[in-house]
């Protein structure tokens, strides 16, 4: 909630967690929030929260852009992987961030392959090129 009221200009304040937390759908802890739990804890998908998605969508009066529905599922994590990937360099910029190894010590927090390293590593190994040339597709796409 932090990053949302500090950097207001560079987030989207979602209306599905509030709408969500009225119907007490608080993740493993009611066996309910964007997954059902069964007793084991273990996630499946809840065919309910499409409507939860849809009414977020409508108290907002957010509508989908046709041109979203042409991206594939690669697409979409990578547009978040780049976004994810601006912002730990924008923290880095604004001196948030000391050293950009610090980017990759927060990423790991995250669960990723420690061997893999973070982001920074990530991205020198598979290339800035890749990166701005899937950018650049990307918005090819979007127009």
């Amino acid at each position: 909630m932090q990053l949302v009221e500090n950097f207001p200009e560079r987030t989207y304040r979602s209306m599905i967690i509030p709408i969500m937390q009225e119907d007490k759908r608080a993740g493993e802890a009611t066996r309910k929030g964007f997954y059902l739990y069964d007793d084991k804890g273990k996630a499946r998908p809840d065919p309910e929260l499409k409507k939860y998605i849809e009414k977020a969508r409508s108290v907002s009066s957010v509508a989908i852009d046709p041109k979203f529905s042409k991206l594939s599922e690669k697409d979409i994590v990578e547009m978040i992987f780049f976004s994810v990937v601006n912002e730990a360099y924008q923290v880095f910029a604004e001196g948030i961030a000391i050293k950009v190894v610090d980017l990759d010590v927060l990423s790991l927090s995250w669960g990723r392959n420690h061997v893999l390293g973070g982001l920074y590593r990530i991205q020198i190994i598979g290339g800035m090129v890749k990166a701005v040339w899937r950018i650049f597709q990307a918005l090819c796409l979007l127009g």
